[in-house]
């Protein structure tokens, strides 16, 4: 049990209690994130108590201070404008993840990500497998990971990598991205045109590269 030893309003640990159990501090106003133009955030940590009030001292000089005062005075601050930040991070809301709609849409997956599952002579993946793999991302188990039959030797490559937590900023459910274009939609058709043609070009030197689409290797000639 700890007991309060510091100023007021701040436990042994340095940490600065929440705005809203703080009178002089309003709900909101010591934190407040900024991310709606562009994606980029920023983390305004204001009202946070100087330096020499989160270490407890009332001397008017830094100076005064012992060096052990004076390391652990800097140590409270930093745990004070780490927790702030912290609470600015938790605050920002899950963001929306909207799907294409074609798991539901195809109901033999061809337009789901299946690489690594087991699939049949038409290309179309094991339903079991798949649904092994649900399992396991709902879950988070490792074991459940174990469990997802492979369709070769080779395994998956960090499957739980997005359960992981940083030690700073978000987390991946707080940032949004647009769902895959759907299996049937220009826009897919016009990516995989973009891949076919880097695939034939890959080998293709830079000087050698023009704005349109006369390059001998892509040519009719070359490809027929």
């Amino acid at each position: 049990m700890h007991r309060d030893s510091g100023s007021e309003g701040e436990s042994q640990t340095g940490r600065v209690p929440p705005a809203q159990q703080r009178p002089d501090v309003p709900d909101g106003g010591r934190r407040r994130f900024l991310g709606a133009a562009g994606g980029v955030a920023a983390i305004t940590v204001a009202g946070l108590p100087p330096l020499a009030v989160v270490g407890g001292s009332t001397r008017a000089h830094a100076g005064e201070e012992s060096s052990g005062d004076a390391h652990l005075a800097f140590r409270k601050h930093a745990y004070a404008v780490r927790s702030a930040a912290a609470d600015a991070d938790f605050a920002v809301a899950i963001a929306p993840h909207p799907v294409n709609g074609d798991e539901p849409k195809y109901p033999n997956l061809i337009g789901s990500d299946t690489r690594g599952l087991p699939h049949d002579e038409r290309g179309e993946v094991d339903r079991a497998a798949f649904d092994a793999t649900l399992k396991a991302y709902a879950s988070g188990n490792p074991a459940d990971f174990e469990a997802i039959p492979l369709g070769g030797k080779r395994k998956q490559l960090n499957p739980i990598g997005s359960l992981a937590v940083n030690l700073a900023g978000c987390v991946g459910p707080q940032f949004a991205i647009p769902p895959a274009p759907e299996l049937d939609s220009a826009t897919r058709a016009s990516e995989a045109v973009e891949l076919y043609w880097q695939s034939l070009l890959r080998d293709v030197p830079l000087s050698e590269l023009t704005n349109d689409t006369k390059n001998r290797t892509c040519s009719p000639r070359s490809t027929s």
